[in-house]
């Protein structure tokens, strides 16, 4: 069975948001995604339009970047790329800079919807459509399994993908969700959304087994969206 071979969202910059506390935890992160066979580890920090100024929020981030891959220089790590988990909010698509948030290199921008989303937040939906057509993006979903499949459909009809997280793909109430969604097509990534618990990282290779077939495409479709030949 091919392996997953791309962390699509994870919290492993230290000090950023609630997840790696230090750049030990950080390390610790990255050695136990090489052994899961992970090859390359988006790092997602979260990013809160009410609470962050873009420019500012990447000054930060891309200088504990440069710190985090300063320590890896001498060790065979995951390449580290950097984006962001962006919450969605209305009007997102009027945010100075909001495309910058796009993982490097990319058009590619991973979403977080908010928890209370519904169907009838049009607001929402027309800020989802505002980055696809006029910022010209191509969204991700975060861990959809979190929201009623009425609010995903609805976001997938816009244009939108799917990224999965590895305990979620391992729920048996959420394997019928998931089997539809892959068969569609529309799941583009694995993602660990590890903040603390770098066992997760052992749970990858029983997700490979459950996606089956899908992993191969997966994979291809993860590498496509984070390489910068591709988003031109």
């Amino acid at each position: 069975m091919e392996p997953i071979l791309m962390d699509f969202h994870s919290h492993i910059l230290p000090g950023v948001d609630h997840g790696a506390k230090d750049f030990k935890e950080s390390l610790s992160f990255l050695t136990a995604a090489k052994q899961a066979g992970i090859e390359t580890v988006v790092a997602t920090s979260h990013f809160y339009p009410h609470e962050h100024a873009v420019k500012h929020f990447l000054a930060c981030r891309n200088s504990v970047y440069r710190k985090l891959t300063d320590a890896c220089r001498d060790q065979e790590f995951p390449q580290i790329l950097v984006g962001a988990e962006v919450l969605l909010c209305a009007g997102l698509e009027n945010m100075e800079d909001v495309e910058q948030l796009c993982i490097e290199g990319t058009n590619t921008i991973l979403l977080e919807l908010p928890f209370t989303m519904t169907e009838d937040h049009q607001n929402l939906y027309d800020s989802i459509e505002a980055l696809l057509r006029e910022k010209n993006l191509t969204v991700v979903l975060a861990h959809p399994n979190r929201y009623e499949t009425k609010v995903i459909e609805r976001a997938l009809a816009l244009g939108c993908f799917l990224q999965l997280n590895a305990e979620d793909i391992l729920r048996l109430r959420e394997r019928a969700r998931i089997k539809k969604w892959l068969r569609e097509e529309i799941v583009v990534a694995v993602g660990s959304d590890i903040h603390h618990e770098r066992q997760v990282y052992r749970k990858f290779k029983k997700c490979a087994t459950i996606l089956g077939d899908a992993v191969s495409s997966v994979n291809q479709s993860a590498s496509m969206l984070t390489n910068p030949i591709y988003n031109k």
